[in-house]
């Protein structure tokens, strides 16, 4: 049995850390003594060796009361030790001493409230600026502000705490995560050509450019003859999957008050013969709630009723449509109707680790101190973040991905993959179906080697 021993001040968030890093990620049984006056956070191992980290930011703020501008971190600091992961680690509470004895280690840092920051997003309650929707700006986070942004640095400091115990207690059985992914696609349309001018507009655009009559006529002929619709990508997205030994995940709409909404219906029988063939194939329906139900749980519940009405299988995860999502109000709403995972949480506007982990992690509620059961399962990348809000080319997109592929098979985590079954049409060219292709390969060979 591990014992933890600290003051017994904001319990609940201290807990909540606790339960993540040896709960959920180590697997280990542990208990926890409060001994008022506490000054560090200590962990005795079996062995009766220690671990101790900094634990001066709940020890000194008021109960529930961190959320304040104050309480952000002013400055990055940088350690370097062969017990880290990586060359350097940020340190972001504390101080970057570490000192390694035969039986005992010790950390300047924060552990703790590293972890709780990151993972619960406290700091974007403090926002007052978004973007124009609504969303949170990955300019204005610390992470982004001070370079860290494309690190899981909450998966960095449990390997930290992972090597100290293997390093004090080497006959200490830890659990190693398994590589994961996930291929998921927002269903936003159905399809493209819902009025005669889209379609019209498309021939005209596709014939610009052919220099030989002969290959206009082709062109005109196949859009007469064969008209299949740019967005019914479904089964080429599944034939795709199942190739390379994965499932893809769907998230339908089923509603919305919004001029973003509303672009099919999810009882029209179109829509359900869909989602019986992708069910059949074995493939995943989830829930995407319209644009304005992140903060409208009325809405959310009315949707996702009847998303499940036009399918017997459970509907149990799923993304906020446009990636709209308010901390910790959105988790909450989710959270009460019983769902068991969300993968909303990625900057819109860049790629990057916005919760600092590629692991699922469960949420917290900062507002009413509770330790939800609703798991976040972090976006890793969204396929317009990289090849059209980075403005990158077909190559360059395919090496971001590859990039952040790498790190999250470094950390043994759970890489998340966002491609919209419409997105071909806006890239309607082979090279970036490559980029898809290739990457849904590659993640399929990484799972099957796990």
């Amino acid at each position: 049995m591990i014992t933890i021993s600290t003051s017994p001040r904001n319990v609940s968030e201290v807990k909540y850390v606790l339960d993540i890093i040896f709960t959920e990620r180590f697997k280990l049984d542990y208990r926890i003594d409060w001994i008022p006056g506490a000054t560090e956070l200590t962990i005795t191992l079996p062995n009766s060796s220690t671990i101790k980290f900094n634990h001066d930011f709940f020890d000194r703020v008021e109960e529930n009361n961190y959320i304040s501008p104050k309480n952000l971190p002013q400055a990055i600091t940088y350690a370097t030790h062969f017990l880290f992961p990586e060359d350097t680690l940020p340190i972001i509470y504390g101080t970057t001493l570490v000192s390694v004895e035969e039986k005992s280690v010790k950390f300047g840092f924060d552990i703790v409230a590293t972890i709780f920051f990151m993972l619960t997003r406290w700091e974007e309650v403090l926002s007052n600026t978004f973007d124009k929707h609504t969303r949170a700006r990955a300019e204005d986070s610390v992470s982004r502000r001070f370079n860290f942004l494309h690190r899981p640095i909450v998966d960095e400091y449990i390997e930290v705490l992972k090597s100290a115990i293997q390093f004090l207690c080497p006959t200490l059985s830890l659990p190693n995560s398994i590589f994961s992914a996930l291929i998921t696609h927002d269903v936003d349309e159905l399809r493209r050509w819902r009025k005669p001018l889209r379609y019209l507009k498309d021939c005209f655009d596709d014939i610009r450019g052919i220099k030989t009559w002969d290959d206009v006529q082709a062109t005109i002929a196949r859009y007469i003859t064969a008209p299949k619709d740019p967005y019914d990508t479904f089964d080429y997205i599944m034939n795709l999957s199942e190739q390379n030994g994965l499932a893809s995940h769907f998230f339908f709409m089923s509603g919305g008050s919004s001029d973003l909404d509303n672009r099919y219906s999810i009882t029209d029988s179109e829509t359900t013969t869909l989602i019986g063939r992708i069910r059949t194939r074995n493939h995943v329906i989830g829930f995407h709630p319209s644009y304005n139900a992140y903060i409208d749980s009325d809405q959310f519940t009315s949707e996702l009723e009847l998303l499940r009405s036009v399918t017997p299988h459970p509907i149990l995860s799923g993304r906020q449509h446009y990636l709209r999502f308010k901390v910790p109000d959105t988790w909450q709403i989710w959270e009460n109707e019983g769902l068991e995972w969300d993968s909303t949480l990625l900057y819109a506007d860049t790629l990057g680790f916005r919760a600092g982990t590629c692991h699922p992690f469960s949420v917290f509620n900062c507002n009413t101190r509770t330790h939800l059961t609703l798991k976040e399962i972090p976006l890793t990348v969204m396929e317009s973040i990289a090849c059209d809000d980075m403005r990158l080319s077909a190559d360059q997109c395919e090496a971001q991905i590859n990039s952040a592929i790498d790190v999250v098979k470094k950390y043994n985590g759970t890489f998340v993959l966002l491609w919209h079954n419409s997105y071909f049409q806006l890239r309607n060219t082979r090279k970036y179906m490559r980029v898809y292709e290739n990457t849904v390969r590659r993640l399929g060979q990484l799972c099957s080697q796990s």
